[in-house]
């Protein structure tokens, strides 16, 4: 290891302290000139050469162990700054995604690529509207079909065909209609002057029926005699 300059005793700096430059420039003195071009922030150690000791410190810990030891005799080391990290250079090209201005070439494309797809977009519409239309005329009937079922399925009754028939009723002098399969009635209507004229016709022909019948039996009965 190569010697550094021997240095005053930290009692001696102390009693020509007040006569002397700022700690800085004190410093200073005992290093290197070639050394004036490094960071002025680094910071000297301070070797203690006492026979056994090897103690090393800044220059505020070497003045407490010089004090509390005796030992005067040291070496001024500075501190060597970090070097700064070397970046190696590869071999090979890469590839990365960066922000740019967009090219003429990018626009048109995107401009010629954007218009197909409005094209595209119209026609799929079409197509829709087309498909729309035709799914809800097939859907009017199934709609109805289906409020009927659920109207059926709200209601009381049930409608369904039965057999009636219209007979007139001379105590309330009106038609009724009756329900054959339970004999109820149903309906009624008041009688009409076409209805009182059907009436009479149909016992006029039902009196002459009976009149006929009568006569048939009663010739048939003296032929057998």
């Amino acid at each position: 290891m190569p010697r550094g300059k021997k240095g005053p005793t930290p009692d001696a700096l102390d009693e020509t302290l007040q006569d002397q430059a700022p700690l800085e420039e004190q410093e200073q003195q005992f290093v290197d000139p070639d050394l004036q071009k490094h960071d002025p922030g680094r910071i000297d150690l301070y070797h203690c050469e006492h026979d056994g000791c090897g103690v090393t410190g800044t220059f505020e810990e070497w003045t407490e162990h010089s004090s509390a030891t005796g030992h005067t005799s040291y070496i001024q080391k500075p501190i060597e700054p970090l070097q700064p990290a070397l970046f190696a250079t590869e071999a090979q090209i890469v590839k990365r995604f960066v922000n740019i201005p967009p090219s003429e070439d990018f626009l048109n494309e995107a401009r010629v690529n954007m218009q197909r797809v409005v094209r595209d977009i119209i026609s799929i519409e079409d197509e829709k509207k087309a498909f729309d239309s035709d799914c809800n005329e097939r859907l009017k009937p199934l709609k109805e079909q289906l409020r009927g079922l659920d109207s059926a399925l709200h209601r009381e009754f049930e409608q369904r065909e039965v057999d009636c028939e219209w007979r007139v009723s001379t105590e309330e002098n009106a038609r009724i209609l009756v329900r054959l399969d339970k004999d109820e009635i149903i309906d009624r209507k008041p009688l009409t002057e076409e209805d009182f004229v059907r009436m009479q016709d149909e016992a006029y022909a039902a009196n002459a029926a009976a009149v006929n019948a009568r006569t048939e039996t009663a010739a048939e009965t003296a032929t057998v005699e």
